[in-house]
């Protein structure tokens, strides 16, 4: 099994809890949203200052699936599903050439019995608008970048807007423990606060830098070299297990 797939594997049952691991992977959402309805924004783009091995597909850049999460207007349009997250795994760093991966396989069959299931955001729902707050969102080791999608839709859902990329390492899609590989994931962060500064809606005196695990780790770097980022978020964050 590769670091992915443990990686994967450890975010769905970390997220979904023993009882519902036992209960064929059903997920439950159970927290009350905020005010604002959730709009999700995909945006495939590249990191052209830093290289990404010499695969066709990126034409050796680096590809940043971002999703972005933001207050949105009311809309009649059908939620996100687990499916349909899931689903973005097969793009994730071969934008418009969908690819099945063993990683994206196998999760769908853990997932199976709540593919179907709705969220809350609402693909390319019209924003609300105004100047909001910033989270960047750090995925953990080799993960997704809606592995937290409820989180990210909650904050959303509370007037801030959420950008989050894969977790990877320098060369590949496998994050590496390593310094390169927590400096790549950094960087990635700060690609996303600058991406964050060229949209019409963000208020970039209020930048804060959350993750997850290995990301909690990428985030302290990414908060050390950037001081946009003014808040610091680390959920069981790598830095006492990782002191090199």
């Amino acid at each position: 099994m590769s670091f992915r797939q443990l990686a994967l594997l450890f975010c769905l049952i970390a997220g979904i809890g023993q009882h519902a691991f036992a209960q064929a992977y059903e997920v439950d959402f159970h927290v009350k949203p905020g005010p604002h309805a959730v709009g999700l924004r995909i945006v495939e783009q590249y990191d052209r200052e830093r290289s990404f091995g010499s695969t066709r597909a990126t034409a050796g850049f680096r590809p940043l699936q971002t999703l972005v999460w933001y207050p949105a207007k009311p809309s009649k349009q059908p939620a996100m599903t687990m499916g349909d997250y899931l689903e973005l795994m097969s793009t994730e760093v071969s934008f418009g050439r969908p690819q099945k991966t063993r990683d994206g396989e196998l999760l769908k069959t853990w997932l199976q019995s709540s593919l179907k299931q709705s969220l809350s955001a609402i693909r390319d729902a019209q924003p609300e608008g105004g100047r909001l707050p910033v989270v960047i969102y750090a995925p953990s080791f080799s993960s997704t970048p809606w592995e937290n999608a409820d989180l990210c839709e909650y904050l959303a859902s509370y007037g801030y807007i959420v950008l989050a990329s894969p977790g990877m390492g320098r060369d590949s899609s496998e994050s590496t423990p390593d310094l390169a590989g927590v400096k790549a994931q950094a960087q990635d962060v700060e690609f996303l606060v600058n991406y964050a500064a060229s949209l019409p809606d963000t208020d970039m005196t209020k930048v804060a830098a959350l993750g997850f695990s290995w990301g909690g780790l990428s985030n302290l770097f990414a908060a050390s070299a950037d001081p946009r980022i003014k808040a610091l978020v680390s959920l069981d964050g790598s830095e006492r297990y990782f002191p090199g």
